[in-house]
């Protein structure tokens, strides 16, 4: 006869076994990486392989994605991300991750969410990560298998949620097309939720992140003809509020040009505004940047300001936008309100990582990572395409500059 003492380890075993089931069925786990943030050295990292930046909204903290040559032809690498603080001169690495993506500190700007994969997983499965710079502890969770996650997570409002957009290939007859998803978890990286999207041959959607309240899910529905779908052929804004039963709700998009699309994956998010471009599969590199106002589901076409498949940053509002230009020369152009500006080059290189964007850390200064050993990462004045260097490999100088030097203009772009 079974005692009441091996019942209860029974049901303990039975309890654990159908939790392990669930999060495998889920796709997501747990992975090993250390759990703390590494303070490393000043002139310890090459920042001339800096190859990801993004700002705090404070434009306090620079998170940089540096990447270390694993071979001495410099074929493969290993990228970290790093968190700066100018002013304390202080630096922080994010270990156990390589190949970081969608770098975003939260609104308070107390964490930094990317995704990554982990170091030394044979598989290339993706994962959320989280880096609190209070703790100075890291958390993660190993996101479903088998589906590519981009462009970046989405903070709510509040900071206790994050959207994470993701697709997979679609199956079946016609035009190539993708299943769209997102992924919901809360600030611990907790998984929460997850909701397909409308996707098939004949209509694509893609998470523009949150709306408003820190539990609406705002996105695109580009719609074509087709008999299983009832809505008319147009673009649409969905929302979804997560707390609700009343799923998906669409509004048309007005301001598109007619039989235009959106570029799905690339989205650039300033408070109510998204950024993106309009999709040409012929033109992909040329097409102009879209605005699209979310709450008044809105769009318009700034003509004269050309996307590069994502490779731009957009200020707070929109007044500026910069664009990296790679041919014939790398430079920086810079447009004010839709129309050009001017523009900055990029100092020649023989060996560097691609250059990176980041508007920030003032609210008309971008910050861009150049590959040149001494002026690795460098912040432009827009209104008059003065830069000074922000950070230098340790092999030319002193890495970290002094506040005062960080603030002199060093030079002028054109």
């Amino acid at each position: 006869m079974v005692n009441e003492a091996e019942l209860v380890r029974r049901a303990g075993l039975a309890a654990a076994l159908l939790g392990a089931l669930l999060l495998a069925l889920w796709g997501c786990g747990r992975g090993g990486p250390p759990e703390r943030l590494k303070r490393v050295k000043m002139g310890g990292v090459q920042w001339e392989y800096a190859s990801a930046l993004a700002w705090d909204s404070k434009g306090s903290k620079l998170a940089i994605g540096v990447g270390r040559p694993l071979d001495p032809a410099s074929r493969r690498f290993r990228t970290t991300v790093h968190i700066y603080d100018p002013r304390a001169e202080t630096l922080y690495a994010v270990p156990g991750w390589t190949a970081p993506t969608g770098l975003v500190f939260s609104p308070d700007s107390t964490r930094l969410a990317f995704l990554a994969w982990a170091v030394g997983e044979k598989e290339k499965v993706g994962y959320l990560v989280i880096a609190d710079l209070r703790s100075n502890a890291q958390t993660s969770v190993r996101l479903p298998e088998g589906i590519v996650f981009t462009p970046q997570p989405f903070w709510s409002e509040d900071g206790e949620r994050l959207a994470v957009p993701g697709f997979k290939p679609g199956r079946g007859p016609g035009k190539a097309w993708a299943e769209r998803f997102v992924w919901v978890g809360d600030a611990q990286c907790r998984p929460l939720a997850w909701y397909p999207l409308p996707s098939g041959p004949a209509e694509r959607s893609m998470c523009y992140g949150w709306l408003g309240s820190g539990h609406t899910l705002v996105g695109i529905n580009i719609t074509g003809e087709a008999p299983e779908v009832t809505r008319k052929p147009g673009a649409y804004l969905w929302t979804l509020d997560t707390e609700a039963a009343e799923g998906l709700q669409f509004r048309s998009l007005s301001g598109l040009p007619s039989g235009a699309g959106v570029a799905l994956d690339v989205v650039k998010r300033q408070g109510a505004l998204a950024f993106s471009e309009l999709s040409s599969p012929r033109q992909r590199l040329r097409e102009p940047v879209v605005v699209i106002s979310l709450p008044e589901a809105k769009a318009s076409v700034l003509r004269k300001t050309l996307g590069r498949g994502g490779r731009w940053a957009v200020s707070e509002g929109g007044k500026w936008i910069a664009v990296l230009k790679e041919t014939p020369l790398e430079r920086v152009i810079i447009y004010k309100e839709g129309e050009y500006a001017r523009d900055f080059p990029i100092p020649p290189h023989v060996e560097r990582a691609r250059p990176a964007l980041a508007w920030g850390p003032g609210a008309e200064e971008v910050t861009v990572s150049t590959g040149a050993p001494h002026m690795a990462v460098v912040v432009i004045e827009c209104d008059t395409g003065k830069h000074r260097v922000l950070l230098r490999s340790a092999t030319r100088g002193r890495t970290g500059l002094s506040a005062r030097s960080r603030r002199a203009a060093t030079g002028a772009g054109r």
